[in-house]
This record gives structure tokens, sequence and C-alpha cells, in this order.
């Protein structure tokens, strides 16, 4: 009996923290996700200004911002996805 609520005990506590560490994971990529998102926005929020202002023209503006907002690809790497900038093509 007292192996018996031994094996149950540790059955729960390692359920408990799965769900607990599931929970911290898919806050970290949502995090990972809002700071990529802010960087590209912050970006191109930069060109719309300098397009606005007319310190040049919007096909400039766009080849800068084609050239400055890099393109992001999930790598994982020991069970963690880092987030890569891929080659121009």
């Amino acid at each position: 009996m007292l192996t018996a609520s031994a094996i149950l005990g540790i059955v729960v506590l390692t359920a408990l923290f799965l769900i607990s560490e599931r929970k911290l994971i898919l806050q970290e990529r949502k995090n990972n996700v809002r700071q990529v998102v802010e960087a590209a926005h912050g970006l191109l929020t930069h060109y719309h200004d300098l397009a606005s202002k007319g310190s040049l023209t919007d096909t400039q503006v766009q080849q800068q911002a084609m050239q400055a907002i890099p393109i992001f690809r999930r790598v994982p790497r020991n069970r963690q996805a880092r987030w890569k900038k891929q080659p121009h093509r």
C-alpha cells in the first residue's frame, strides 16, 4: 500500500511538472515571435517615416526595406527554437 501511494504521488507530481513545463515553453515561443514581429514592425515604421518625409523615393524605401528586413526561419537546437537570418538569394 505504501509503495502504491509513493508511485501515485510521483506520477501526480510528474504530471504537474510536465503541464507547468509545457506552459512555460509555449509562453517562451510566444515571446520570441512577438520580438521578431516588433523588430520587423520597427524597421518598417522607420522606412515609412523616410518615405513620408520625402527623404527617399517610394522605390528606394521599398528596396532598402526589403534588404533590411531579415527573413527568419526556425532552426531547432537542443529542443529550443532559434531564429536565424536566411541569406538573400
